[in-house]
């Protein structure tokens, strides 16, 4: 018998058994997974958590799978190392980073797939598919073909090349859509009304999510179960942020750490800040901005997760804060030269962010921070291209993308 008990409206609070759903029928709000934490308590000890796998899935006891395997690419359990040489030239004394460079596609990703593709299976889906460029669209195509599952990637013919490669390797089709990032987004939403395809981030969201979670109970475990006193975080979605802030709570509900409650602290580019924005603002309204940065995985303009990113921020005492490119990229750089890690800049913008806290005294010198590291900097493409798939360019309409799709086998529609 799991812990899972079903799904919550996290807005109204109506409760529906665990399907591929991810928005009250009632007031449109997103769902989450409910656990029994009373049970998950009994059976989710230390010495459990310590002899599990070497994955995320070593915590499978709070995480929305019935099956006894999941798409297990050994994502999570990543490195939580000391920086004395970053700290140093900072100006604080302990400093770590968790470093999800290590997983499987090299990004953070892979822990959120790995929950959702498993998920997928569960539920008899032989197609997933989602909207994205970057690292999602590599980690699901990877999982995909873990998992023996079709993968479609949709992403748009506007965006960088360098991000445009890597998932047609798995075997993945590749959909270049002639529309901007929100057409496409907009186009994959109309497409999952109507397909029998899993959308990793639309009928999987509420199990998407759940993996993010899977860092903070990490970070307690590989802490000693003591918890560290402050946590920095990039934020484009808000999901990773908020998924942490629901481990740490749910962490300290089993009985499993100690310490004082870890704040948590979140970092945005300057041109794309509307969470910052709210909390310097003092409000719990998000505006939707038109992204104007050059950092692609933190261009988010309407976060669907940072109202509640938001929420956690102010829950835990922490801090919200915003740079602008260059400053983040110096980041990216000093990260390199002192600790040998070559992030995505999204971890540039963690460390300026505490860079920033320092200054304003939000942060103490002697307070232990962690950073999250959430990907590996990108590197040159063109290796890869020779052995991916072509993508194909629609423009941004279901007509078109209904002729491309009934053309490689007739799989859409339902």
């Amino acid at each position: 018998m799991g812990t899972v008990t079903g799904l919550k409206c996290r807005e109204c609070g109506r409760e529906y058994d665990i399907r591929p759903i991810y928005m009250c029928e009632y007031c449109f709000g997103p769902l989450g997974v409910e656990y029994n934490m009373e049970r998950a308590g009994k059976i989710m000890t230390r010495k459990r958590i310590r002899n599990g796998p070497h994955s995320l899935w070593r915590y499978r006891d709070l995480l929305p799978l019935e099956s006894e395997a999941p798409v297990d690419l050994h994502a999570g359990f990543t490195p939580l190392t000391r920086a004395d040489r970053l700290a140093k030239r900072i100006g604080i004394k302990n400093l770590y980073i968790k470093n999800e460079c290590f997983n499987p596609t090299d990004s953070v990703k892979d822990r959120m797939v790995s929950v959702a593709v498993s998920k997928a299976l569960e539920f008899k889906y032989d197609t997933v598919a989602c909207a994205s460029a970057g690292n999602m669209s590599l980690s699901l195509a990877a999982h995909a073909a873990a998992a023996g599952l079709r993968c479609v990637i949709f992403q748009s013919a506007r965006q960088d090349a360098a991000r445009m490669t890597g998932g047609g390797v798995y075997g993945a089709e590749v959909v270049n859509v002639d529309g901007t990032p929100a057409e496409v987004n907009q186009l994959c939403a109309d497409a999952a009304a109507r397909s029998r395809w899993a959308f990793i981030n639309v009928h999987l969201r509420p199990f998407y999510a759940e993996g993010a979670k899977t860092i903070a109970f990490e970070i307690a475990e590989q802490m000693g179960y003591y918890l560290p006193g402050h946590v920095i975080a990039p934020m484009a979605s808000g999901a990773m942020l908020a998924g942490m802030a629901r481990g740490f709570r749910e962490i300290r509900a089993l009985g499993l750490v100690r310490g004082p409650e870890t704040k948590i602290s979140g970092a945005q580019a300057h041109g794309c800040s509307p969470i910052v924005k709210a909390f310097d603002e003092k409000t719990t309204v998000i505006r939707s901005v038109t992204p104007d940065t050059t950092i692609k995985s933190l261009s988010v303009g309407n976060p669907a997760d940072g109202a509640y990113a938001l929420q956690a921020i102010r829950d835990t005492g922490g801090f919200a804060a915003c740079s602008n490119d260059r400053a983040i990229m110096e980041c990216v750089r000093m990260l390199a030269e002192t600790e040998g890690v070559y992030a995505d800049p999204a971890g540039g913008a963690a460390i300026m962010a505490l860079r920033t806290l320092l200054e304003r005294k939000r942060i103490r010198v002697n307070e232990q921070v962690v950073l999250i590291i959430p990907a590996r900097g990108a590197t040159t493409p063109d290796p890869a291209e020779t052995a991916a798939r072509k993508p194909r360019t629609i423009p941004p309409s279901m007509a078109a993308l209904k002729e491309l799709l009934e053309g490689m086998g007739g799989a859409f529609g339902g």
